[in-house]
C-alpha cells in the first residue's frame, strides 16, 4: 500500500536508456506499507535504468520523519544533472 506519494519530472544531460520525452527522467517520492514500512526516492528513466534511495522505517510516525529528509532532497534537484550527480548524492543503481 502506497502512504503518500509525489511525482515531478526532471531534465537530464544523459541518456537513461531512454529518457522521457524533452530529456527528462521521473523523481518519485513515497512512503510504502508492503507488510513494513520504508521510504523510497526514485529516479527512473522511460524503461527501466533507476537510481533510488530506500530507508526502512519501524511505523509510520518513523517514515514521515524519514519522508520529510528525503523531500529535501528530493526538492533540490535540478534541471540539467546526470546520473553522477544522483550516485554523489547516496543515491544507488536499482
Amino acid at each position: 500500500m502506497i502512504e503518500k506519494y509525489e511525482l515531478r519530472m526532471v531534465t537530464v544531460t544523459d541518456d537513461w536508456f531512454p529518457c522521457y520525452p524533452d530529456n527528462q527522467v521521473r523523481l518519485t517520492i513515497g512512503i510504502y506499507n508492503f507488510g513494513r514500512y520504508y521510504v523510497k526516492l526514485t529516479a527512473w528513466g522511460m524503461d527501466d535504468h533507476c537510481a533510488e534511495i530506500c530507508v526502512n522505517a519501524t511505523d509510520i510516525d518513523d517514515a514521515l520523519v524519514k519522508y520529510d529528509e528525503l523531500k529535501k532532497i528530493y526538492n533540490s534537484i535540478p534541471d540539467g544533472v546526470d546520473k553522477y550527480w544522483f550516485y554523489d548524492h547516496g543515491f544507488v543503481p536499482a
